[in-house]
């Protein structure tokens, strides 16, 4: 079983009934990013193909995904799952209306395998604070995250997805 580490974030709402009020929750607290190239040397050490080998096929590989997604394919990405463009629309009230003008945002949608969701739902949650706050009780405590880019901080640092909705 695998452990997936969480860190405590605050979020102020800013709509609904809960407006302006502080809300707690979890969020994923991520180990770091591992690149195509690490990725690379990992598979090299598993196979006879070289580095260079690799990242020809993770280049092509990537390359032909946006492809077929720009061109509006599902691809199949096997045990992983499968990625499908999408896209958010205004609900109209004619089917006259209902044209290119409807869509607001087109994004990338990801659709786990069966495999995939097996393994993540046997996933362990264990808390793991982002910064060590010494005056503070470690089970209770909020920590502030890793300054961004331009200056700026965010609650519980930018720690990956899997925030709370409030």
């Amino acid at each position: 079983m695998s452990t997936l580490y969480y860190d405590k974030v605050t979020k102020v709402m800013k709509v609904g009934a809960k407006k302006g009020v502080t809300l707690y929750g979890p969020k994923v607290k991520s180990l770091g990013t591992r690149t195509t190239k690490y990725l690379s040397k990992r598979i090299e050490s598993a196979t006879t193909m070289s580095v260079a080998d690799v990242s020809i096929i993770n280049e092509n590989f990537g390359k032909y995904v946006t492809e077929y997604l720009k061109e509006g394919y599902i691809v199949d990405l096997g045990a992983m799952g499968d990625i499908r463009p999408k896209f958010d629309c205004k609900a109209v009230d004619t089917l006259e209306e209902c044209d290119a003008d409807s869509i607001r945002r087109i994004s990338v949608q990801f659709k786990g395998s069966a495999e995939l969701k097996e393994v993540v739902d046997n996933i362990k949650f264990e808390y793991r604070p982002g910064y060590t706050d010494t005056s503070a009780n470690q089970d209770h405590a909020v920590t502030d995250g890793p300054t961004e880019p331009g200056g700026g901080t965010t609650p519980g640092g930018n720690t990956g997805g899997g925030g709370f909705s409030g």
